[in-house]
């Protein structure tokens, strides 16, 4: 029998889950299909519909209601509290042979969004100790770069609106000029449209590839430097070696995970404020701008050396 999983949420949230999917694959032996609110319509939606169109994880990708679903066909149903909440959830509550994993804590619990994902798997039936089963993150057969190394990749990424926007970092230009000089880098931009105006990239590739394309490009850099989103989550799956830059979120949460890869954190006082209310009334920013070039470049040379 098959199973099923719901996700409703972000490309970063859906990267970490898929090593639950991956669990779910190897423990049934047949693709997961996967069910999205057909009322889930944002900016996000394409390139998670994308990711599962090339990964042969995936059978089905169902948009429900538009989409009926065929309860017999499923004995695994996953879904975990931390997806919006839509009608598309109904299904899951009335069929889970396990205790609903409602959203965590996140703040008090410091549990990472991938482990709570594979919490979930463990709960219904797959056994592997406490391993984590290697996700292949399907990329696509170009670009090829061809680019003096080291090649290092940037991304200024957030989803665009007023409170995930705190997740941007100011010095990136500054970051890149550095990073030319020093290591004698070719620089390159991947991301959304706009978010590395006017800094100088060797390629930039921001609003202009889609994700299994973007991924490709990633795969190429020797570093990576990042912050909060997905793409930092799309280098850490592929083992890039990843600086990312946190402020407002939390690095227990969606720190990255790989043996080479880290999160440089701001110190003043109020960080994290996510999941609190000065996240929605900050103005300034402080956090991520308290994060200096110099914090970037010491870890930058301990990877690239």
């Amino acid at each position: 029998m098959r199973a099923i999983a719901h996700f409703a949420n972000g490309l970063g949230n859906f990267i970490l889950m898929m090593p639950a999917i991956q669990a779910l694959r190897d423990m049934t032996g047949q693709p997961v299909d996967l069910v999205l609110p057909d009322s889930w319509r944002d900016s996000r939606r394409p390139a998670v519909e994308e990711i599962c169109a090339a990964w042969d994880v995936i059978g089905q990708v169902i948009s429900y209601p538009k989409d009926p679903i065929d309860p017999a066909k499923y004995a695994h149903w996953f879904w975990s509290g931390h997806s919006s909440q839509t009608d598309a959830v109904l299904p899951f509550k009335h069929r889970m042979r396990h205790v609903p994993a409602a959203k965590p804590n996140w703040r008090e619990s410091r549990i990472h969004e991938r482990d709570h994902y594979m919490d979930i798997v463990r709960a219904m039936g797959w056994r592997n100790g406490d391993g984590v089963p290697k996700v292949d993150f399907p990329l696509a057969e170009g670009p090829v770069l061809s680019l003096p190394g080291p090649v290092i990749g940037i991304c200024n990424g957030a989803f665009n609106t007023p409170a995930w926007e705190k997740k941007h970092w100011p010095h990136f230009k500054d970051l890149a000029v550095t990073m030319r000089r020093y290591f004698k880098a070719s620089v390159v931009g991947v991301g959304g449209p706009g978010e590395l105006d006017g800094v100088p990239c060797d390629a930039d590739f921001c609003g202009k590839l889609p994700i299994i394309e973007t991924a490709r490009v990633i795969r190429q850099c020797d570093l990576f430097v990042s912050t909060d989103t997905g793409c930092m989550h799309v280098a850490d799956i592929l083992g890039v070696p990843t600086i990312a830059l946190f402020g407002s979120t939390l690095v227990s949460k969606n720190g990255p995970l790989g043996e080479r890869s880290r999160a440089i954190v701001s110190n003043i006082d109020c960080v994290p404020c996510l999941e609190t209310t000065l996240f929605f009334t900050c103005r300034f920013n402080e956090c991520m701008h308290s994060l200096s070039v110099g914090d970037v470049m010491h870890e930058a040379r301990r990877t690239l050396r």
